[in-house]
């Protein structure tokens, strides 16, 4: 009964891709949070049943855990925009859920070992560091898989 979330075109791409290497952030929709840690990859998006207070502290300059120390689905929302950078910070959506923004090719996703984005809405190619490897296409929608290939790579 799992095969709609595990046995899926989408999934089959998850599963092929070098898990080791890397984690996996899913943006853009609150629907798709877990795909990646239910197909075996590692994933900041998704839910969290306890709080991440070290993980997520080094992007609050308020030291507000009031957003983070929680129970919550965490979803990523990427600034698409080359002309201006936004620097990551997170946003309490609702009482279990929040969102960080933050850019394609941000410090903090570099710092937390973020090789893979899988998001319905296309990167700009200025976006120098994200790669398209895989785009898998339904009639309703598109999923786009990115590689993060970091400049001086640790």
């Amino acid at each position: 009964g799992t095969a709609i979330l595990s046995d899926n075109e989408v999934s089959r791409a998850i599963k092929s891709i070098d898990k080791e290497s890397g984690r996996w952030v899913v943006t853009d929709d609150l629907l798709l949070e877990n795909i990646t840690s239910l197909n075996g990859a590692r994933s900041l998006s998704g839910v969290y049943a306890y709080p991440q207070l070290d993980l997520w502290k080094d992007i609050d300059p308020k030291n507000d855990e009031d957003v983070y120390n929680r129970y919550s689905h965490v979803i990523f929302t990427l600034d698409r925009d080359p002309s201006v950078t936004q620097p990551t910070k997170l946003t309490l959506m609702q009482t279990d859920y929040f969102q960080v923004n933050t850019e394609p090719c941000s410090d903090f996703l570099q710092e937390k070992n973020v090789r893979y984005l899988l998001t319905t809405v296309a990167l700009d190619p200025a976006d120098s560091c994200a790669t398209l490897i895989r785009q898998i296409n339904y009639p309703a929608r598109s999923f786009l898989i990115y590689a993060i290939d970091w400049p001086n790579r640790r």
